[in-house]
């Protein structure tokens, strides 16, 4: 018979193996994301047109090609730092939200609700339909029907038996199960996941094609 973990063991647990809380990257400030937006290759070439132009500036009394790169400078990076602040104040709800999640565990023979950051390594899970899973961990008990789309895209539903491997951040389409916790935390699939798209700071497409905009502009800029 499945007891679960007692109190003192998930004491012992959470010492050892640490909370299932995610690491939270620390939020760059808009001074600091407009500084960074315009280490922009493109945003450099424009720089660099900008100071050639500085240069001649008083031979050619160019005014409003130089005016022209100075505007496509500054929309490009406000609307870029404003797009990304808003990825970053999201990506932070998001994780506030995800942290008040609350799932079922079985301790000391009981099953009892805990929030999401309270779950430890050999904590015994129950999942049941509509549950999002809580860690990574194998099943001891059950089969369920779980929804991975989340993880690797596909939109059909995989069974898993006793014995097989749950992620964090899936979500149990049908049946009911116990999961015995193998990972937390940023140990997790879904947190090793989140930690690296934090550190890349991969480009939101509104950057990119802002990226493409800057470039046209400036081509229009050399033609003339």
């Amino acid at each position: 018979m499945l007891n679960g973990l007692t109190n003192k063991e998930v004491i012992e647990q959470r010492k050892k193996y640490g909370s299932n809380e995610i690491t939270k990257a620390k939020q760059k400030g808009i001074g600091r994301l407009f500084l960074e937006s315009l280490g922009d290759p493109i945003i450099k070439i424009l720089l660099i047109a900008l100071g050639i132009k500085t240069m001649f500036l008083f031979h050619d009394f160019d005014w409003f090609e130089t005016l022209g790169i100075v505007i496509a400078i500054m929309i490009a990076s406000l609307i870029s730092t404003i797009s990304e602040y808003g990825s970053e104040e999201a990506f932070k709800k998001l994780q506030q939200e995800s942290s008040k999640l609350k799932c079922k565990v079985k301790r000391d023979g009981i099953v009892k609700e805990v929030q999401i950051d309270e779950i430890v390594v050999k904590d015994l899970v129950l999942l049941q339909t509509g549950d999002k899973i809580p860690a990574d961990g194998i099943i001891q008990e059950g089969t369920v029907l779980v929804d991975e789309s989340s993880m690797n895209g596909e939109t059909k539903e995989r069974e898993k038996q006793v014995g097989e491997k749950l992620y964090r951040g899936t979500v149990i389409y049908a049946e009911q199960a116990y999961m015995e916790v193998t990972e937390v935390g940023d140990q997790t699939f879904y947190g090793k996941m989140s930690k690296e798209l934090q550190e890349k700071g991969q480009d939101s497409p509104l950057k990119i094609r802002l990226r493409e905009l800057a470039g046209f502009i400036s081509k229009i800029g050399y033609v003339s």
